[in-house]
């Protein structure tokens, strides 16, 4: 929702498609990002709301109409997103107008939900100040639409560059947050609004997806959730200390304390603990995805859902997303995005080396079980549900299954929980 774009070249799904055993149509699209797409304006306002999700709708009902003179079958379309493109999947799955839109999903590496109900509003604020418009004035649109683009858009800032230091945009990405933290007055407050999201408006978004799908009040279609073994080390950067990021999501002095405990928890499973660094990565990685995902899918399946929950466990020799954050994800590490390179294999050159011949027959072994997910064939992937909490951990010698994964971690994690994070993270467990 913040940056990117469905042409870079690591979003192509050329070799997907090619290497695939099942015939497969892949589509990916642009939508309005940042404060084109999430625009928020001050109570009252008439400025709509939620823009990049109606253009994501858009696309959907494209493809009812059109698919079927491409070979396609307008019943059987699914969603794919990873990280933040999981989150506003989520949105999908609880939306009336996205209902019989899509028929399943994959959502790769969804983070917790810890970000700010006013992060929109914000942000908008922020970036409208910055450009000498009132955001609570009524012609605010009008006074935006005459600063250009591009200046606009520099006063915006994103996760993925903050995490990338040396790297094209991080000065820029730095600034900004910094500018904007001393217009918050509050380092934490910054933090939480770290993102644009979908905001509930009662219309689109009639309410928060999580509350929703826990109620059973959602379109329930098959879905695929995954992540992989070392998410933070993908996204926090060498250079910064993990016990910041940690303090951010535990409540107030609960750091030390939840770490002993999560320690001894690793110990009760005959698991010896790492080191410390290596421990607080642990424990961001459980925080933030494999707990959240486990208290997902637990939701799903109560409400009559049908998830699978995968993870993946293969040490990659090609990952050029994450060896830009961190030295540890260069050497071999499952980083954040890392199972992005092998589940969309890239050609004209951009990705795994065709030298790396075991890696390219991993790429389409693990593509190729996805797709068979896709194609209503779960077998790989076990069925989640409330008591045996099954996940499929997938590497180079393929699937396993472990019931249970992380759970005793999880349940030392989800006690703590900041007063900052929103309620439905706060109450929901």
């Amino acid at each position: 929702n913040q940056h990117g774009s469905g042409h870079e070249d690591i979003r192509h799904g050329d070799l997907l498609v090619q290497s695939s055993r099942y015939p497969v149509i892949f589509i990916n699209f642009e939508f309005r990002l940042g404060i084109f797409g999430w625009i928020q304006g001050s109570p009252g306002s008439d400025i709509p709301s939620n823009l990049g999700m109606l253009d994501q709708q858009l696309l959907l009902q494209w493809v009812q109409r059109h698919i079927g003179a491409f070979g396609g079958d307008p019943g059987s379309v699914t969603l794919m997103g990873q990280s933040e493109g999981a989150n506003a999947l989520m949105s999908h799955l609880v939306a009336p107008g996205s209902k019989g839109l899509f028929h399943r999903c994959l959502l790769h590496s969804p983070p917790a939900d810890v970000w700010s109900r006013t992060a929109n509003a914000d942000r908008t604020k922020f970036m409208s100040d910055r450009a000498g418009c009132r955001w609570k004035s009524k012609r605010l649109l009008q006074c935006l639409r005459k600063v250009p683009a591009q200046k606009l858009w520099g006063f915006d800032w994103n996760a993925e560059a903050l995490s990338r230091p040396g790297q094209k945009g991080f000065a820029q990405n730095t600034a900004s947050l910094v500018h904007f933290a001393l217009a918050q007055k509050d380092m934490k407050k910054a933090m939480s609004d770290l993102g644009w999201h979908p905001v509930v408006d009662g219309e689109i978004l009639p309410g928060e997806p999580r509350e929703l799908i826990a109620q059973g009040k959602w379109n329930r279609v098959p879905v695929l959730i995954t992540s992989v073994k070392n998410e933070s080390y993908g996204t926090i950067p060498d250079t910064v200390d993990p016990d910041f990021m940690l303090a951010f999501l535990l409540k107030e002095g609960d750091l030390e304390p939840v770490a002993q405990n999560y320690s001894q928890s690793l110990l009760l499973a005959h698991i010896q603990p790492p080191s410390r660094r290596e421990l607080l990565h642990q424990m961001m990685t459980d925080k933030m995805w494999m707990c959240n995902i486990r208290s997902l899918a637990r939701d799903m399946a109560r409400g009559g859902g049908a998830p699978h929950v995968g993870m993946f466990w293969h040490s990659p020799r090609f990952d050029p997303i994450g060896a830009l954050t961190s030295k540890v994800c260069a050497a071999g590490a499952a980083c954040h995005a890392a199972d992005m390179s092998y589940l969309l294999p890239q050609g004209r050159g951009f990705g795994i080396d065709s030298r790396l011949s075991k890696e390219v027959a991993f790429s389409r072994q693990y593509s190729n079980d996805i797709l068979s997910f896709v194609y209503g064939q779960a077998g790989t992937w076990v069925p989640f549900d409330d008591a045996k909490e099954a996940v499929t951990l997938y590497d180079v010698k393929g699937p396993w299954v472990v019931f249970g994964y992380r759970r005793e971690q999880c349940d030392v994690l989800d006690v703590s929980m900041n007063s900052i994070l929103p309620s439905i993270m706060r109450e929901h467990r």
